[in-house]
């Protein structure tokens, strides 16, 4: 009776052994397809990423021509600006050294 006990107890030992293998093995293909489906996320996620890399690279290059133009007409601005003083403070330099006493001509 004793060596029958034994027998069961080892089968039972042997029974949950090997489910517990099929369990691991079916948590090891579970954890498998999961990281394949994340390495395949990750693959569109970088492809994106990249697209979007190709697709502002060209802006810098536009950026710099529009900054130049910016900067071209900013010169333009402040010598407009320069020339118009300087017409001004001639003309109050012209209006100080007039004779109130004279006619306006």
């Amino acid at each position: 009776m004793a060596a029958d006990w034994n027998a069961r107890a080892r089968f039972y030992a042997c029974d949950r052994r090997r489910a517990a293998e099929r369990e691991a093995e079916q948590l090891r293909e579970l954890i498998a397809s999961e990281r394949a489906a994340m390495r395949e996320q990750l693959a569109n996620v970088q492809a994106n990423i990249a697209k979007r890399c190709a697709e502002v690279q060209p802006e810098p290059a536009e950026t710099k021509a529009e900054l130049a133009r910016l900067r071209a007409l900013h010169a333009q601005v402040q010598q407009e600006r320069e020339s118009i003083w300087r017409d001004r403070m001639w003309t109050d330099a012209m209006l100080a050294q007039r004779d109130p006493t004279a006619p306006l001509q």
